[in-house]
Formats: C-alpha cells, sequence, structure tokens
C-alpha cells in the first residue's frame, strides 16, 4: 500500500519538476534577446566613447603605415581628389541600387 503511495508522490513531484523545467526553458528563450540587446549596449557604451589609451591600444597600431607607402601616394597628383571622385562614384551607385531595391517593393 505505501509503495503505491511513494509510486504515486514520485510521479507529482517528477510532473511538478517537468512543468517548472519547461516553464524556465520558456523565460530564458523569451528573455534572451533582451539580455543580448543589453549586453551589447553596455558594451557599445562602455567602450565607445574611450579613447585607444584608454582601452589599452597603441596608436601605433592602429593604421600605421611606413614613410615609404606616404612617399608612394604622395607622388600620385591630385590623389585626394581621385579618391574623393571614387567614394562619390560608389556613393551614387549604392544610392541607386537602394532605390532601386525599394522601387522593386
Amino acid at each position: 500500500m505505501l509503495d503505491n503511495l511513494i509510486h504515486h508522490i514520485s510521479d507529482f513531484f517528477t510532473l511538478i519538476w517537468w512543468l517548472l523545467d519547461t516553464l524556465k526553458a520558456l523565460f530564458s528563450t523569451l528573455v534572451q534577446p533582451l539580455t543580448w540587446a543589453f549586453n551589447f549596449g553596455k558594451g557599445f557604451f562602455s567602450t565607445a566613447f574611450k579613447t585607444p589609451e584608454q582601452l589599452g591600444l597603441e596608436v601605433g597600431q592602429i593604421g600605421s603605415f611606413s614613410q615609404s607607402v606616404f612617399d608612394f601616394f604622395d607622388i600620385i597628383p591630385y590623389f585626394n581628389y581621385i579618391l574623393m571622385g571614387i567614394a562619390g562614384v560608389l556613393w551614387i551607385l549604392f544610392l541607386a541600387f537602394i532605390v532601386k531595391k525599394l522601387s522593386a517593393i
């Protein structure tokens, strides 16, 4: 008699455990995107406005080119204007692509 009672009590607590475990999994699935957004925002705002020195980076590590590279590009006449023209053409192509995709909708 007690064996049957213990079995039913065990089944009852197993059912309760399964329900609570499923609710925990559902809640963590629903909250996970909020957690990701919070962690991204926290990381972004804690590092976005710091200088490279505050982040532990040496300024020499970032975008350093040798003098020979600068000398090479200084030889090309009107190099800054050529770069601006290329960038302008790329932006026009990019905007035309966006307008074309939006007009197809």
